[in-house]
């Protein structure tokens, strides 16, 4: 699984080490909890890796993916991405908007081979450029999409996680979680679509790790809605980028 490879590149608790150092004092503390609950997660990267591609763990595993679950449900961020998702569960009509925006988000695409100033950064993005290029995602999301147009998809997913279905919370609308409504972060725009792109990552991955043993990480990834964000945030993101180097917004 390709997400299993963006969890394992030591780029992903490097970049969100030096983010938390860089920009922690501008950031909410919802924010800063979740960079954190990054660090949790990647603390064991080869137990990540191999909870996410559906291996099986070794007892020593096992030990610390039981630890990584019960240190997030402390954090922060992830209880409010819980009261969020309860939230969410009791307003069908708003969930059925997230899921119709999830579905037109997945469809963007992007190219490979985009560099920033950063090297963490680039390696991050380049993690998910392949994520989004792969066969394994096209062929994934072909099947995705029309399960999601189900007519019974909205009621089973009602009947989810609240954690799960947060995750079809609008990117920018995870990113103000904590603001006063309608109070957009105060943050530069690259720097808010470089959070998006990890926060999107971090949802998919909790999902994964925090899911009922009898979901596998794939049926997981067939219920949330972050992979749809993160290919619009990665879209947006790298717009951003060619506008930056090109002020003519030239992106060719």
């Amino acid at each position: 699984m390709q997400l299993a490879r963006i969890a394992g590149d030591p780029a992903l608790p490097a970049v969100t080490q030096s983010t938390l150092q860089r920009l922690g004092s501008s950031l909410t503390t919802f924010q800063v909890a979740l960079l954190q609950a990054i660090l949790v997660l990647t603390y064991n990267q080869e137990a990540l890796v191999a909870t996410i591609s559906g291996m099986p763990l070794t007892r020593a595993q096992r030990i610390t993916m039981d630890r990584v679950r019960g240190t997030l449900s402390m954090n922060r961020s992830i209880q409010r991405l819980q009261r969020a998702g309860a939230t969410l569960k009791g307003q069908p009509q708003v969930l059925q908007t997230g899921i119709d925006r999830v579905i037109v988000a997945a469809h963007h695409s992007v190219p490979l081979g985009s560099v920033t100033s950063n090297a963490a950064v680039t390696a991050v993005i380049g993690d998910c450029e392949t994520l989004l290029d792969a066969p394994d995602w096209r062929s994934f999301k072909q099947s995705l999409i029309p399960v999601m147009r189900e007519r019974g998809f909205l009621s089973y997913l009602r009947s989810q996680d609240p954690l799960i279905v947060a995750t079809f919370m609008p990117s920018g609308q995870v990113l103000a979680l904590e603001l006063p409504h309608g109070v957009d972060p105060p943050l530069e725009p690259l720097i808010k679509g470089f959070l998006e792109i990890l926060f999107n990552l971090a949802l998919a991955i909790v999902a994964i790790v925090t899911a009922p043993e009898e979901l596998t990480p794939t049926a997981v990834l067939g219920l949330i809605g972050a992979p749809g964000w993160l290919a619009l945030s990665l879209f947006n993101y790298l717009q951003l980028l060619c506008s930056d180097f090109d002020k003519d917004g030239d992106c060719d």
